[in-house]
């Protein structure tokens, strides 16, 4: 092991094999009884760990803290595979007491399982689960011994929040994935106010305040004095992306750019921060007081408060393609949320009950999301998803969720009110604060993007995964989500397994569970292709064959009248499931015609692998389970083989060519 000069007692060799493993034996020991779990200790041996235990981005020019610990976790995952022994899941997150609460299956019309189901309907407005979680589960489980937690952000698996310690309020961040509190910045004064976005995180930061010169009106005082800074959990780096102390409200921070607002004694600017290149641009302008900044790919919003008593206030926004400031809302509005093209609002109508409505700033129109007035508060947004609060019949708080491109809302699990901190989400993970400190997190299994959907990795399985998940979008002019849609969406082809692939044709693909998608545009339009004959013209026949029991193509198949190729369908049970609608609610329109679209015309006459006849068509294999290979208490019954994993599975470089 590589042990630094410090760890070896004066007389040793440090090149004896067995004085190196004894000293690294006692050193690791001493780190364990010090920080007491593999992680911390990984940290620790690593370099990356400041004086409160938490993780850090210390580097040794390669990788950083982090990163260091998470190839330490892959690498003690293997070993315990390999050793037959169980690899740490969420309910073993160290640092922090994580309580599973609920793993509720979603579907339309679920009831609720233990007062925590995702999708329960409501009988006050209109419900539904259909597009955002209908063949998957959520992960709910709550977290406790964080210590004092404020304003907490999140996205995807990191948490950030802004805490008081005796030096003062600090900012502090929990990495879901890792299960470890990890440092923000190198701070030598106070932080507050932060906010999340992919890696990157941006605070207010007083480290500098004591530099500040004269202001405008000769004000030398140092109160309130800050700057802004990010800190890249990827990279490790920290920017001041501000050059001098000044005024400054709390940032935003987008997929391009952070934003913020100085003020002085003659106003409020927008200020810009462009997060490729490091440059600073101004966005607007005003007299006023501005605050409440939101951003996203394409919008930033801000609210603009008069100065002068008896003046309402104005929504204004800036879009990032065009440079055009526009105004959105004159009146009182609560903080804007930012999705996609569009600005939503909580807009006000007697002390607490509240609408929420929506401005797309490509088209000007307005729209109301939740009509009804109810004391609605602590509205979020991210993705193509908005989230807030509001009271179910009975009195208890519930979060409702609304997907921009389905139109659609969920329920999120029900807790009891108790004057928490508002909810947020961020990339399919929803953190809801209670007074108590305690966080109560829920994994997402899919939720709207601006222009499509996003379906992500097994929740149970997401600390361990590469990838988060892949959406379907309709972008760059290749509408594969309303493709998916019209073509069976979830029902007939599963969920997405890959991202956007090029092939060799030049064409643009796409991988479900069960199908893979084309773009044609010479048509105008995506078809499903055969994946497995793209397989085997790269060399995956045999392999497809003996490891996937995939039948070979008859020779010439192809060549064949489709009265010979569907007197192939022999075995009535594949016959039955091949004519049968995949969705129930198209069942009484499904005809011939529509099985053949789907699954194609048969390439295979039945073959016996022995536990499963199967057959394969143009597009899909079935797979006829014999009832001897089944559970006993289970019939015999048909499946989908998932070639588009498969396809996914082999241009990962999973398996081996046949040569």
């Amino acid at each position: 092991m590589q042990l630094l000069p410090d760890k070896f007692a004066p007389d040793d060799d440090p090149f004896s094999v067995s004085t190196n493993l004894l000293r690294a034996a006692q050193y690791v020991a001493a780190l364990q009884r010090r920080y007491g779990t593999p992680e911390l200790v990984a940290a620790a041996y690593f370099g990356a760990i400041d004086g409160s235990g938490r993780v850090t981005a210390a580097t040794d020019g390669h990788v950083n803290g982090l990163e260091y610990v998470r190839r330490f976790q892959a690498a003690r995952a293997c070993v315990q595979a390999g050793l037959g022994r169980p690899v740490a899941a969420m309910a073993d997150v160290p640092s922090s007491r994580v309580v599973a609460v609920a793993s509720a299956r979603v579907s339309e019309g679920a009831q609720p399982t233990d007062g925590a189901v995702v999708g329960q309907a409501s009988a006050r407005s209109p419900v539904s689960a259909a597009a955002m979680s209908i063949r998957d589960q959520a992960v709910q489980f709550q977290m406790t011994g964080l210590g004092d937690v404020r304003n907490p952000r999140v996205w995807a698996n990191v948490i950030v929040w802004e805490t008081w310690q005796p030096t003062g309020r600090a900012v502090e961040a929990y990495d879901l994935e890792l299960g470890l509190k990890v440092r923000v910045g190198e701070s030598t004064g106070e932080q507050f106010a932060p906010a999340i976005y992919g890696d990157v995180i941006a605070w207010l930061d007083t480290r500098h305040a004591g530099e500040a010169r004269t202001d405008a009106v000769g004000d030398t005082s140092i109160a309130g004095l800050v700057d802004v800074y990010a800190f890249d959990l990827a990279t490790g780096r920290e920017r001041r992306l501000t050059t001098e102390p000044g005024y400054y409200d709390a940032p935003a921070v987008g997929p391009m750019s952070i934003a913020w607002a100085r003020r002085d004694a003659l106003g409020s600017t927008i200020q810009l921060y462009d997060l490729a290149n490091g440059t600073v641009s101004e966005a607007d302008r005003s007299r006023g007081y501005v605050s409440n900044l939101a951003i996203s790919e394409r919008v930033l919003a801000w609210i603009d408060r008069p100065r002068e008593p008896g003046e309402d206030g104005e929504l204004r926004a800036y879009d990032l393609a065009t440079g055009q400031v526009l105004p959105a809302r004159r009146g009182p509005t609560g903080r804007p949320v930012v999705v996609g093209s569009g600005i939503f609002w909580e807009e006000a109508d007697g002390v607490m009950a509240r609408l929420i409505r929506g401005l797309d700033v490509t088209g000007g129109e307005v729209r109301t999301i939740a009509p009804d007035l109810r004391p609605r508060r602590g509205l979020a947004g991210s993705g193509g998803a908005l989230l807030w609060e509001e009271p179910a019949d009975d009195g208890r708080a519930e979060i409702r969720m609304y997907g921009v491109a389905s139109h659609e809302t969920v329920v999120l699990p029900e807790r009891a009110s108790d004057g928490g901190a508002p909810a947020d989400v961020g990339h399919g993970t929803v953190i809801w604060p209670s007074a108590q400190g305690e966080l109560l997190v829920t994994y997402l299994p899919d939720w709207d993007l601006p222009d499509g959907h996003f379906y992500a990795t097994s929740s149970r399985d997401r600390r361990s995964g590469d990838a988060l998940g892949y959406g379907l979008t309709n972008e760059g002019g290749i509408p594969f989500w309303d493709e998916f849609l019209r073509l069976g969406g979830i029902a007939a082809l599963g969920r997405p397994v890959s991202g956007r692939i090029q092939l060799a044709d030049g064409l643009v693909y796409q991988a479900t569970e069960l199908a893979l998608l084309q773009w044609r545009p010479d048509l105008g339009h995506a078809v499903l292709v055969d994946a497995l004959e793209i397989l085997e013209q790269e060399g995956h026949g045999a392999w497809l064959h003996d490891r996937r029991q995939i039948p070979r193509t008859i020779p010439d198949a192809r060549g064949q009248s489709p009265q010979v190729r569907l007197s192939w369908l022999t075995d009535p049970a594949i016959r039955e499931q091949f004519l049968a609608s995949p969705d129930p609610e198209r069942a009484a329109r499904w005809t011939l015609d529509d099985a053949i679209e789907r699954y194609g015309l048969p390439l295979s006459k039945p073959e016996d692998f022995g536990p499963f006849v199967a057959q394969r068509f143009e597009r899909a294999v079935l797979q006829h389970w014999k009832s001897a290979a089944t559970q006993p208490e289970e019939p015999e019954h048909v499946t989908l083989v998932h070639i588009g994993t498969i396809l996914a599975e082999v241009l990962g470089g999973a398996t081996q060519t046949d040569d």
